[in-house]
């Protein structure tokens, strides 16, 4: 199994090097139609998309998914009042 994230992501993993793609790659023996839980810790590193793609496979046929998530922009939450007088 493969997963790629690729955009504005950065690899959630400390000591490494921050860049526009996270990828992971793993062996599962898996029995048919039993789901697995498989991580790919990333991190935003700015407004805009982060397309997930997930291929999997063995010898006979593959299969893949592809999957846009949108990042909005970080909203400020420093709000300031000015009501009546001083």
């Amino acid at each position: 199994m493969k997963i790629k994230a690729e955009g504005q992501a950065a690899a959630d993993s400390p000591g490494q090097a921050q860049s526009s793609a996270a990828e992971t790659t793993q062996t599962i023996a898996a029995e048919p139609y039993k789901r697995y839980t498989v991580w790919l810790p990333v991190r935003a590193s700015g407004k805009g998309e982060i397309v997930f793609t997930v291929q999997a496979g063995d010898n006979v046929d593959r299969d893949g998914l592809r999957h846009t998530l949108k990042v909005l922009p970080r909203l400020d939450r420093n709000v300031a009042a000015a009501y009546g007088a001083l």
